[in-house]
């Protein structure tokens, strides 16, 4: 799954410290979760380059897969079949800084995952 901020002139927005950083990636795992997993390794959280190139280096963001609770979307009860995928550009505030009011729209692409 890839997520993109495409701001006024549908340019992508740098999305982490590293200034190629124009895409999260993250890799939902092929094994149904039973419980939510918040580690970013385990969910294979990536920054890409705005072709998918992958970019080395310090990851500011943070990821979140819940498959119980309460979506934050719609309210509604979260399964393994119905789940919420939160990104955090950079949760401590530090790194990342973004003016909402540039983001015109934000992208959501699923990728088949590889192998």
């Amino acid at each position: 799954m890839r997520l993109r901020l495409i701001d006024g002139s549908s340019s992508e927005i740098v999305l982490g410290s590293l200034p190629d950083a124009r895409v999260l990636q993250v890799s939902i795992p092929r094994t149904t979760p039973i419980s939510n997993i918040g580690d970013p390794t385990e969910l294979g959280l990536t920054y890409l380059t705005g072709i998918g190139a992958p970019i080395g280096g310090a990851m500011a963001a943070s990821v979140g897969l819940n498959v119980s609770g309460t979506s934050v979307y719609d309210g509604s009860t979260l399964s393994n079949t119905s789940a919420d995928v939160t990104f955090y550009l950079d949760p401590t505030a530090s790194l990342v800084n973004i003016d909402g009011q540039q983001v015109r729209r934000a992208t959501v692409e699923t990728v088949a995952n590889q192998g």
